[in-house]
């Protein structure tokens, strides 16, 4: 039975020896020798391929303080920093625990705040590079 489950053997690795075999005995001629050059590099590269992890994508609204309300009056939570910094502080180290192997980190919702934005830097900066754009109309909280 371990026979029978050695042959069943579907590893890439597998097919690179035989092929590594097949092809070194039929490589006498310099044009047969490139050809196994480059099938061996094409496969290695297929291997490496198959061995990285997949691109991680992340998307996080994160509400945008001239978006939220915080009151009956309808006050803007972004109208205080002591109503939006912590929150904005809280979320920031939520993402950068939760979500910090991701490949890409989308944010929905961005406030454009230099403050805002000095927190999430202070803490993301060194892991991802910001690229951020405003809505067409360039006016917040308008479309």
């Amino acid at each position: 039975q371990q026979n029978k489950a050695k042959e069943r053997s579907c590893h890439p690795s597998d097919h690179i020896i035989e092929l590594n075999k097949t092809m070194m005995r039929s490589a006498t001629t310099h044009r047969r020798r490139k050809e196994w050059f480059l099938m061996m590099t094409a496969l290695l590269m297929l291997l490496l391929l198959l061995s990285v992890n997949a691109l991680t994508i992340t998307t996080f609204n994160i509400l945008a303080p001239v978006h939220r309300s915080m009151n009956a009056l309808n006050h803007r939570e972004s109208e205080r920093e002591d109503w939006w910094r912590p929150r904005a502080e809280g979320i920031v180290n939520y993402i950068s625990k939760k979500f910090s192997s991701s490949d890409i980190i989308l944010l929905q919702e961005w406030w454009f705040d230099e403050k805002f934005t000095t927190i999430f830097d202070s803490v993301m900066g060194d892991s991802f590079d910001r690229i951020a754009e405003r809505r067409p109309s360039g006016v917040e909280g308008q479309m």
